[in-house]
């Protein structure tokens, strides 16, 4: 085999993936109808290898964060959504659960995420109370929620608390008070963090904090600063370090190309501070599950940890599970069928009120996505199983470029076989999100480039209008 050039860390990359929540996207079905989706929804296939995770979408948020994709003033363009928000999500979960085959399985996990969901108050109680008496809620079901911290109350903590919540998360991104000023975060984080523990009281399993690297004007130093202080808040046993995208905000990118911020570090600078930052973690004995996400065996019950899914990036994770995603803008993936709700909050209302499924067509696809579990693999803890992929070969459900990839990395160092499974390496694991793009099939992975780079496009025609006044 032909060595490949060395580049970042010795691997034949010369950049850090670019790619983040958008590995699933797969091209449009064109021409589709409702109809061929509802029917889709309604046959799809469920299995004995079938998983079923739903996932509650809460588009509000009090903080303008100059790096988040969501749009500017949602929160005060949809006040009025947010006394009914709670009655619109039963309802259009309901709507999808009797329409398609999974309505009375066993649920895996169940996560609320937004934006911030703690801005529901005690109304995420019906919510929650809705989730935990359908007939696939037990014991074993994981149940998350994130929240921000700035705006959480204690009502939304009792709620999440009074129905046995798995974990909850928050942003806390970085404490360098200049990069959090850069960055249009809020100020006193400690002091948040420290109320939120407080309310929290030891009765919520798993309390997560959410790091980023690669930020403008951060150094390796800095990062790790970030870590340790996260690691020794009483409270607070797991901890996700995320790459910053800055192609997932025009904004961003914009404030980045006119000046207005400094721009992101080089990326061997990046590649550095995500090689300290995980080795950082797992050399204190924090394990990972999922994409990103540490968890501190020390301070977390067993049986709690067995609950962790780590789906953060790819809900299920392979091709028979079923992801139900509600409330605008959330993706759904069934066996054959991907789709998403419309994103306009007036219209998705509606839609839910009269009993549709609120489909936004042009981001629905047709599609038997057979080999989700050989390019997700990298992005979760349990890995592929040597026999799901002899079995992904000799069905025909992964190509010979897929397969040539595959064994490329093996022989790279970047993905290793270890009990029976195989993982990425920590090199792996910092270039994962490359891993993801190189096993998927040719059109997909075009497909997220071509996303990616129209968030950058994006970001440089915003640049110029700011310029033109």
């Amino acid at each position: 085999m032909k060595k490949t050039a060395a580049k970042l860390l010795g691997t034949r990359f010369d950049s850090m993936p670019i790619n983040t929540v958008d590995y699933w996207m797969t091209p449009s079905t064109k021409d589709i109808t409702r109809n061929q989706v509802l029917t889709a929804i309604n046959k799809a296939e469920y299995s004995d290898k079938s998983t079923v995770h739903i996932y509650i979408h809460v588009p509000f948020c009090a903080n303008e964060c100059r790096f988040c994709f969501m749009p500017r003033n949602t929160l005060a363009n949809s006040k009025h959504f947010l006394k009914d928000y709670s009655h619109l999500v039963i309802k259009q979960l309901d709507l999808l659960l009797k329409n398609s085959p999974v309505e009375n399985k066993q649920i895996t996990s169940i996560a609320i995420g937004g934006g911030s969901p703690d801005l529901l108050g005690e109304s995420i109680g019906p919510i929650l109370d809705y989730l935990t008496n359908l007939p696939g809620f037990d014991t074993n079901t994981e149940l998350t929620s994130e929240l921000a911290l700035n705006t959480t109350k204690k009502a939304f903590i009792d709620a999440l608390t009074s129905y046995g919540t798995t974990k909850i998360s928050f942003g806390v991104q970085t404490f360098i008070p200049k990069i959090r000023r850069s960055l249009r975060l809020f100020s006193k984080i400690l002091e948040h963090i420290s109320r939120v523990v407080e309310f929290v009281d030891g009765r919520i399993p798993v309390v997560a904090g959410d790091l980023l690297t690669g930020l403008p004007g951060q150094t390796i130093g800095m990062a790790l600063n970030d870590l340790e202080t996260l690691k020794t808040i009483d409270g607070v046993n797991a901890i996700s370090s995320y790459l910053l995208i800055p192609a997932a905000s025009p904004e961003l990118v914009a404030d980045m190309y006119s000046g207005v911020i400094p721009d992101c570090t080089s990326e061997l600078h990046k590649a550095y501070t995500r090689v300290n930052s995980l080795m950082s973690l797992t050399s204190d004995g924090w394990i990972r599950r999922g994409a990103s996400s540490f968890y501190n065996p020390k301070k977390i019950d067993p049986k709690v940890l067995e609950k962790i899914q780590g789906n953060e990036a790819i809900a299920g994770g392979r091709y028979e599970s079923f992801v139900l995603g509600i409330g605008p803008n959330a993706v759904s993936h069934f066996p054959g069928v991907r789709f998403e709700n419309t994103g306009d909050f007036s219209k998705w209302a509606d839609s839910v009120l009269n009993n549709v499924v609120p489909l936004d067509l042009n981001r629905t696809a047709l599609k038997h996505l057979k080999d989700f579990a050989f390019w997700a693999f990298p992005l979760r803890h349990q890995g592929l199983s040597v026999e799901e992929y002899e079995e992904l070969k000799t069905s025909g459900s992964i190509s010979s470029d897929q397969i040539k990839n595959f064994e490329d990395f093996i022989a790279e160092n970047l993905i290793e076989l270890t009990n029976g499974a195989y993982k990425p390496t920590p090199l792996g694991e910092v270039m994962s999100g490359h891993l993801v793009s190189g096993l998927k099939k040719r059109d997909e992975r075009e497909e997220v480039i071509s996303y990616i780079n129209d968030g950058l496009e994006k970001g440089k025609r915003l640049c110029e209008q700011k310029s033109t006044g």
